[in-house]
Formats: structure tokens, sequence, C-alpha cells
């Protein structure tokens, strides 16, 4: 999910928004996240402990995503609870092509590793 902050200097979870993203809207994939972020400086990518997942903030654009870690670890917590598995939301939306340093699906890969280590 993407979204435009109120302020530059206030990025941390639940800090206020006015809106989607000036780059992204509110939702975009992996895949367009990945380019984007790594590519482009300026962004600041910090990794949330308690969600189990990253989110990047420039400017005023702040962004959650998930990435090969958030994954593996959402994906090992349900192996953990003895859960029937996990589910992916959308396969397009991961780097299907393989474009970020990944592999092709890197998103789903790292679920698969951590389900079936």
């Amino acid at each position: 999910m993407g979204f435009k902050l109120a302020s530059s200097h206030e990025h941390d979870p639940y800090a206020l928004a006015v809106g989607p993203s000036n780059q992204f809207g509110d939702t975009f994939g992996y895949n367009a996240v990945c380019q984007k972020v790594v590519s482009e400086e300026g962004w600041s990518v910090v990794w949330n402990a308690q969600a189990s997942t990253t989110y990047a903030y420039k400017d005023r654009d702040w962004l959650t995503f998930e990435n090969e870690r958030s994954a593996r670890e959402k994906a090992h917590y349900a192996r953990e609870s003895g859960l029937a598995g996990v589910m992916a939301f959308a396969f397009h939306a991961d780097d299907y092509l393989g474009e970020c340093g990944g592999g092709r699906y890197p998103l789903i890969n790292a679920m698969r590793g951590a389900l079936f280590q």
C-alpha cells in the first residue's frame, strides 16, 4: 500500500496520511517497488519487526510491501503454528520476470522455502 504523508518528517507506521502515494498510488506490486526503491536515490527502507514487513519512505511518499524476508518469516510462522499453508494474493505482483535480482518469483519461492525446508 502507498500513502502520501501529511509531513515528510513523520514517517513511522500510523503517521498521518492525506491520500495515496504520489509515485505509486495506493496499490502496486513488489516488482514495481523493488525497481523504483532500489534504482532511485533517497528512499529509506525500514524493517518493522512487530509486523514482520518492510516499509520505505521518500519525501512524503510512504510504502509498505512484502519482500523476500517478510514472505519467508510469515510462511515460517504458518509452518511453526501448524497452519495448513499460506496464500499469495497476486502472482503477477511478484517479480515474475526476475528483474530485481532475486530470480523469478522471489516472494513465492521464499514462502515455498520456508514451508518445505
